[in-house]
């Protein structure tokens, strides 16, 4: 009878091992699955994660870039405003030369017009 009850009880361990067992197949397969969906949302995010930075790069390349052509259109709006300053400089003398050489032809005009009327005697 002891042998028997030995017996029975190894059968409920072996049962009870078996069990145990599918349990564990079946926790490590969910775990596996797990895993795997896991690793497969990190690789999107890596991949998510190269393209901004990418972007990122693009973008200060860009940033660069604009930033350059800024100071260069600032460079030469500088030059062009003193070119400007020292045409309108130039424009001002030639306007005052012109205006003083207008002014020195119509004075001499007047003089020979007055120089003739007394060569002719006339009286003003």
């Amino acid at each position: 009878m002891m042998m028997m009850m030995m017996m029975t009880m190894m059968m409920m361990v072996v049962v009870v091992v078996m069990v145990t067992q599918s349990s564990a197949d079946k926790l490590n397969k969910q775990l596996e699955s797990q895993l795997a969906e896991l690793n497969n949302k990190f690789d999107v995010t890596q991949r998510e994660l190269n393209d901004a930075t990418a972007q990122k790069n693009h973008a200060q390349s860009e940033v660069s870039d604009l930033s350059r052509q800024l100071e260069e259109a600032e460079n030469e709006v500088s030059q062009l405003s003193r070119a400007k300053q020292a045409l309108t400089k130039k424009l001002d003398e030639a306007k005052s030369t012109a205006d003083s050489e207008t002014q020195a032809s119509a004075q001499q005009r007047v003089l020979r017009v007055f120089f003739k009327f007394q060569e002719k005697n006339y009286v003003f």
